[in-house]
């Protein structure tokens, strides 16, 4: 959202696609980011109503970018249970009725938008205390289901991770495939794009190794990381706004797979891959793929076939 990417009326107009800017609701100021999810009096009567008392978001000086960081901050700093993450629900249905509004053209009433966004984080809520129970085990996030296990039969697991330098702003992906019966069908390293954090980089890992996946033709493939966040943004448990571009990109190349899952392992069932992205790439090349074992992950593999067969 921050990178001006989502396609608002003033966005379209900017890059001549259509003719008028005009916000569709008020038709007194340009569609931006800002003015349709703060300014426009459709949405100012949401967040009045909602209850959330928040001076940057309320501001009327404060940027586009400074009230998505107060809504991201908002969402996970208070402690009251029913407005958690209500910030980020409510710019979610802003933006879809925005587009009933224009594909449909049926407009809803600001109130009912209110009350989809408190039941949107109500519900996910009892959704996400329930995962946390059945997944993560104790308080430093193993997952209770131990370390790496086989995937179903007909699919392959693809395990995968991102390393990220904060001074040069570069990043490494490394992931390893292997099949229903632990089999080892290849690995990977690349070196990736400058990013601007390590979330970044471990998202463009995920990218990077669905390229490779599908060029070899695996059609059912579970991607495995130990970055909760990414994977609790990927399977629509949470909102992330700020990397619309890197989900975007993400959602395009899972469709070319049959079926596919993203999944969260602690760090301890993913040192495979953990290993491949943090090592140096042989003979300093952008990318390589092992058909062999690499020395220098032989040992984890051998650790995860142990753990996987008890």
């Amino acid at each position: 959202m921050t990178s001006r990417a989502l396609a608002t009326d003033s966005s379209l107009q900017r890059r001549h696609i259509i003719r008028d800017g005009q916000c569709r609701r008020c038709c007194s100021a340009l569609e931006t980011e800002k003015h349709l999810f703060f300014e426009c009096p459709y949405a100012q009567k949401i967040w009045r109503r909602s209850g959330i008392s928040n001076i940057i978001i309320n501001s009327h000086t404060a940027t586009f970018e400074e009230k998505i960081d107060a809504c991201l901050q908002y969402s996970t700093s208070t402690r009251l249970i029913h407005y958690q993450n209500l910030p980020i629900w409510i710019l979610w249905r802003i933006w879809k009725s925005r587009n009933v509004l224009i594909f449909q053209q049926k407009s809803i009433y600001w109130e009912r938008i209110l009350q989809q966004a408190q039941a949107d984080g109500k519900e996910w809520s009892l959704h996400n205390n329930d995962q946390t129970r059945s997944i993560y085990g104790n308080a430093n996030g193993r997952s209770t289901q131990g370390g790496w296990r086989k995937p179903p039969q007909g699919w392959i697991k693809c395990n995968v991770d991102g390393s990220y330098s904060a001074q040069q702003q570069t990043s490494k992906a490394g992931w390893v495939i292997r099949d229903s019966n632990g089999t080892y069908k290849g690995a990977g390293q690349a070196n990736g794009n400058h990013v601007n954090n390590a979330f970044e980089s471990e998202i463009q890992a995920l990218i990077i190794a669905m390229q490779n996946c599908w060029s070899k033709r695996y059609m059912k493939v579970q991607f495995e990381s130990d970055c909760s966040k990414m994977i609790k943004i990927l399977n629509n448990e949470v909102l992330h706004f700020a990397e619309y571009n890197w989900i975007r990109k993400v959602n395009w190349w899972k469709q070319k797979f049959e079926d596919i899952s993203f999944m969260w392992i602690g760090r301890d069932g993913n040192q495979v891959a953990d290993g491949l992205a943090k090592n140096v790439n042989p003979n300093i090349v952008s990318f390589v793929f092992h058909h062999y074992v690499p020395n220098c992950i032989t040992h984890l593999l051998h650790y995860d076939h142990i753990r996987s067969s008890s």
